[in-house]
């Protein structure tokens, strides 16, 4: 790549995917949130409720939280779950008119499929909690902070970015599954997506960048495909 062409093209790329993180945030607090629903239909009002959900949905046996329809034994859908085509649409919403048709996105719907999945995981308890209790795992140092990291306190609390050491090899896994995907289900899910599209927003908050190299193997490789 041209020198002078890389830094504009790595700061596109990374706020794309800082982005994507977000709206994978965005997604599973909406659903937890159930507005617009009567209490007494609600389903995740309780952190108990919303502990037994997360733990169900990232159960790494089955991994249900990336199919429309998990429990139909006829057709599950597989990256077809709302919360997954409705951060996939901001990919779309964002190159929308685009002038280069590179095939099938199938990286982007890997990287919304783990956005989502990070998001879920910050639900484990019932409770929101981004915090790295483990430590610094990114390659960056992400404070829960608006002003800029170098300027920030050090004993501020990290959040899990989104970011290579949390979620890139998850990423890669889901698109790697997507890439096996038939005409037939690209069709499908971006049909799904588009109606979305309208409801996308439009936030530029930071998130980490992600690394290239393949991560090790994991159950993700495991997900059941349903044609």
């Amino acid at each position: 790549m041209n020198p002078r062409l890389r830094s504009p093209a790595l700061t596109v790329l990374n706020g794309w995917r800082s982005i994507i993180g977000k709206e994978g945030l965005a997604a599973v607090d909406d659903l937890f949130r159930e507005e617009g629903i009567e209490i007494e239909e609600r389903q995740y009002d309780t952190p108990e409720k919303r502990k037994a959900f997360v733990k169900n949905q990232l159960d790494p046996s089955k991994f249900d939280f990336i199919y429309r329809d998990p429990d139909n034994e006829t057709g599950k859908g597989i990256f077809q779950a709302e919360l997954i085509l409705s951060v996939f649409a901001y990919h779309l919403k964002s190159t929308a008119g685009s002038r280069m048709d590179y095939g099938r996105p199938s990286g982007a719907l890997g990287l919304a499929t783990a956005a989502v999945e990070r998001a879920l995981s910050f639900w484990k308890t019932g409770h929101f909690d981004d915090t790295d209790h483990a430590g610094d795992k990114g390659k960056k140092v992400n404070l829960n902070a608006e002003s800029d990291n170098s300027r920030a306190s050090k004993n501020r609390t990290k959040r899990r970015a989104f970011n290579e050491a949390f979620c890139g090899g998850h990423a890669r896994t889901w698109a790697s599954k997507a890439t096996l995907m038939t005409d037939e289900r690209w069709d499908a899910i971006i049909g799904d997506a588009l109606w979305f599209v309208t409801n996308v927003g439009d936030d530029d908050d930071d998130d980490s960048d992600f690394d290239v190299d393949q991560g090790d193997q994991d159950p993700r490789n495991n997900v059941i495909f349903d044609w």
